[in-house]
C-alpha cells in the first residue's frame, strides 16, 4: 500500500501532517519560508483538484451485473469488455494505429481523462473473465487448464500495471482510489496463488485485501457499505477454503460447501464435493464394524456405511458448536444454552438419523424378501445397527431436552414465570418417555448393567421433576403437598444413587453431577418451605394478638422486638424503624459537692418525677418556715466556715 500520509491515516486511523519538502517516508528535510509554503499549498490544491476519483469495486461490480455475470455468463462479459475498450480508445483517440498496428503504452503522462484508467481496468477484467470462462470449460476439457492459468496471470499482470500507473505520489487519483486499486491488485495476486496451490501466500494476500476493504467500509456511505460487506464475505469464503486445503482448519467440508454463494465459491463447490466424496469413500473402508456395549457387529451394506459417515460429520459439527459455547460460558457442554444455530445443528443431526434408520428399514425389508442363505447374518447386522442408531438418536434427544430445561430454569429464576415451571415439568416428561423407549431396545434386553443404568437415570430425572412440582405447590402456599413432594424427591434420589452404585462402570459424570444438583435444590427448598410455613403460622397468631392488644402496645422498633418475626414485613415496607432515634433521655446523678458514698444506692423514680416536682401547698408552706430557720442558723455559724 502506498506509504503517503493520507493513505496511512486511513489504514492506521491516525492523522499525519507532512510539510513541504518531505520525502516519501514523511521525513522532514527543510523548513521553507512562509511565501514558499503558501505557493506550495496553492500548488497542492491545484494538484488535488485535478486528481481522479474512481470507485473501482463499485464500478467493476456494476459492469459485471449488467453484462452477464448475474447469470454467470463469462463469455458475454468478456466480449463486453473488449467492445468497451475499443470504444474508449476511439473516443480518446488512443488507438494502436489505423492501418498498421503500433502499440501505445499507457503512461502516467498520457492520462488526461478518467477513461484512460478505465481502459486498464477493463483489460484486467477481460483477462479475468476469460480465465473464469476457461475454468468452467476445463471441467469437461482438461486441456483448457493451461490456457486458464495464462489468462489469470495476464489479469494479475494488468492489475499490477494499473497500480504502477497510478503511482504512489497521489498526482493522478485520490487516496481512496489508490486503496481500492491496491485491494484489487492483491485480490488478483491471491487468485494466482490459490490456483498454484500456494495456500500460505494466498492466505496472506486474501487477508490483506480483506483488511483494506474493512477499512474502506468504515469511511464509505451506507449505500456502498453493503457492497464492501459482500466482498468481505467472498474473501472469508476463500480464506476458509485455503485454510482447509492447507490443513489448519477443523471445519468440515460441508461447512465450506455452505459458503456465501459467490461466483468463485460456486465454481469451487464441484471440487469440494469431489474431495468430500473421496474422503467418505476412504473412511467407509475403515468403518467396517460398529462396537457398542462390548459387542461388535460388521457393516456389510455400503449404503449404511455412507449414512453413518454423514451422521458422524454432522455430529462432529454439532460437538464443535457445543464446545465453543462451553468455552464462552461457565456451563458444561451438556447444558449449553440453546440458540437458533444450535437448534439447526440438532435438526440436521436428527435428519441424518432419520434417513439412516429409513435406509436400514428398507434394507431389512429387502433382505427378508430376497430370502438368501445368509439372511440371518445380514438381518442380525442390520438389526444391531438399527438399535445402535435408535439409542444414539434418543441420547441426542435427551441432551437437547436438558439444554432446554437449563434455559427454562434460568428464565424461571429471572422472571418467576409459573409457565416456565410447567414447561420444565413437561420437558422432564419427554426425557422419561425417551428413557422408557431406550430401555425397550431389543439388543440390550439381556444387558443387566445397561438396564440398571437406565433405571437409575429414570429415578434421577423423576426426582428432578418432583423438585419443580414441589416448587409450584410452594408458590401456591400448599405447604403440606410441597413437603410430601420434597420427601419423595429425597427417596427417589436415594434409590437413583443405589442403582448407580450397582452399575458404576456405566454411570457418567453428568449423571452424578445432575443427581448432586437435585439434592442441593432439595436442601434449599426445604429451608424455604420451613421458613414460609413458620411465617404463615406466626403471622396468623400475631394478627390475632394484635387485634386483642391496645394500640399503645404495638411494637415500635425492631431492636425492641428481635424475637417477633411478624414485624419483618413492617420493616421491609418501611413502616417500622430499626432503632429509636433520637433515644430517650435517662436521668443521671449530678456532680456531688462532697463525696457521697450512698449516692450509688439511691433510686430515681422517673415516672413520678413530674408529680414530685410540684409539691402540695401545705408542704410548700412548711418548707418555707423550715427554710427561714435554716437560714438563720447558717448566718449564726457562718464565721466558722471561713
Amino acid at each position: 500500500i502506498c506509504s503517503r500520509s493520507p493513505l496511512w491515516s486511513i489504514m492506521a486511523e491516525a492523522p499525519v501532517v507532512i510539510t513541504e519538502g518531505s520525502d516519501a517516508g514523511g521525513e522532514h528535510i527543510g523548513a521553507p519560508s512562509e511565501a514558499v509554503a503558501d505557493s506550495s499549498e496553492r500548488k497542492d490544491d491545484d494538484v488535488k483538484s485535478k486528481r481522479f476519483n474512481v470507485k473501482v469495486l463499485e464500478f467493476v461490480t456494476e459492469a459485471q451485473r449488467q453484462h452477464g455475470l448475474r447469470h454467470d455468463d463469462y463469455e458475454r462479459y468478456r466480449r463486453y469488455c473488449t467492445r468497451r475498450i475499443q470504444r474508449i480508445r476511439r473516443a480518446l483517440k488512443f488507438t494502436n494505429g489505423k492501418k498498421t498496428f503500433k502499440k501505445r503504452t499507457m503512461t502516467a503522462e498520457a492520462v488526461t481523462d478518467e477513461r484512460h484508467i478505465h481502459i486498464v481496468i477493463f483489460e484486467t477484467e477481460r483477462a479475468w473473465s476469460y480465465y473464469m470462462q476457461l475454468k468452467v470449460e476445463s471441467e469437461e476439457v482438461e486441456r483448457r487448464r493451461y490456457h486458464m492459468f495464462g489468462r489469470l496471470r495476464k489479469a494479475a499482470q494488468k492489475a499490477v500495471e494499473l497500480r504502477e500507473l497510478l503511482g504512489k505520489d497521489g498526482s493522478l487519483v485520490d487516496e481512496r482510489t489508490e486503496l481500492e486499486v491496491a485491494a484489487y491488485c492483491v485480490w488478483m495476486n491471491a487468485l494466482v496463488c490459490r490456483e498454484k496451490h500456494n495456500w500460505g501466500d494466498a492466505l496472506v494476500s486474501f487477508n490483506n485485501a480483506k483488511l483494506i476493504y474493512e477499512r474502506l467500509s468504515g469511511v464509505c456511505s451506507e449505500m456502498s457499505k453493503a457492497l464492501y460487506t459482500k466482498k468481505k464475505e467472498d474473501i472469508d469464503a476463500q480464506i476458509r477454503y485455503c485454510t482447509f486445503m492447507r490443513g489448519d482448519s477443523e471445519a468440515g467440508l460441508e461447512e465450506l460447501l455452505q459458503g456465501t454463494g459467490s461466483q468463485e465459491m460456486e465454481l469451487l463447490k464441484h471440487k469440494l464435493s469431489t474431495i468430500m466424496h473421496d474422503k467418505q469413500q476412504a473412511e467407509s473402508e475403515n468403518l467396517s464394524a460398529i462396537t457398542w456395549r462390548d459387542r461388535s457387529c460388521p457393516i456389510q451394506s455400503p449404503v449404511v456405511q455412507m449414512h453413518l459417515l454423514k451422521i458422524r460429520s454432522k455430529e462432529a459439527s454439532l460437538d464443535q458448536q457445543l464446545t465453543s459455547l462451553s468455552h464462552n460460558t461457565t456451563e458444561t457442554v451438556a447444558v449449553a444454552s440453546m440458540n437458533d444455530k444450535l437448534m439447526e445443528a440438532y435438526d440436521d443431526v436428527f435428519g441424518r438419523y432419520g434417513d439412516a434408520i429409513s435406509a436400514i428399514t428398507d434394507e431389512i425389508a429387502s433382505e427378508k424378501k430376497a430370502n438368501r442363505p445368509t439372511m440371518d447374518e445380514a438381518l442380525f447386522s442390520l438389526n444391531f445397527t438399527l438399535d445402535y442408531l435408535s439409542y444414539q438418536r434418543l441420547e441426542r434427544t435427551i441432551t437437547r431436552t436438558l439444554a432446554m430445561v437449563h434455559d427454562a430454569a434460568a428464565m424461571l429464576e429471572t422472571t418467576g414465570d409459573i409457565a416456565k415451571a410447567n414447561d420444565i415439568v413437561r420437558f422432564y416428561d419427554m426425557i422419561l418417555q425417551n428413557l422408557t423407549t431406550m430401555a425397550e431396545i431389543e439388543t440390550t434386553k439381556d444387558d443387566e448393567g445397561y438396564s440398571k443404568w437406565v433405571a437409575g437415570r429414570k429415578l434421577a430425572y423423576r426426582s428432578a421433576r418432583c423438585v419443580y412440582v414441589a416448587r409450584t405447590h410452594l408458590r401456591d402456599k400448599r405447604f403440606r403437598e410441597a413437603a410430601a413432594l420434597l420427601d419423595r424427591v429425597e427417596e427417589l434420589a436415594r434409590l437413583a444413587q443405589a442403582e448407580f452404585n450397582e452399575c458404576s462402570a456405566d454411570v457418567r459424570e453428568s449423571d452424578i453431577k445432575g443427581l448432586r444438583q437435585t439434592q442441593e435444590k432439595l436442601r434449599g427448598d426445604r429451608c424455604l418451605l420451613h421458613a414460609k410455613s413458620f411465617m404463615k403460622q406466626h403471622s396468623s397468631t400475631a394478627g390475632a394478638v394484635s387485634v386483642a392488644s391496645p394500640e399503645g402496645d404495638a411494637p415500635t422498633t425492631l431492636f425492641d422486638n428481635m424475637d417477633d418475626y411478624s414485624v419483618g414485613k413492617r420493616v421491609a415496607e418501611g413502616s417500622m424503624d430499626l432503632v429509636q432515634y433520637p433515644p430517650d433521655f435517662l436521668p443521671v446523678a449530678a456532680k456531688p459537692l462532697f463525696f457521697d458514698l450512698a449516692g450509688g444506692y439511691i433510686g430515681f423514680d422517673v415516672d413520678t418525677l413530674e408529680a414530685r416536682a410540684q409539691p402540695p401547698v401545705e408542704a410548700s408552706r412548711i418548707g418555707a418556715v423550715g427554710g427561714a430557720v435554716s437560714g438563720a442558723l447558717k448566718g449564726l455559724f457562718s464565721g466558722w466556715g471561713s
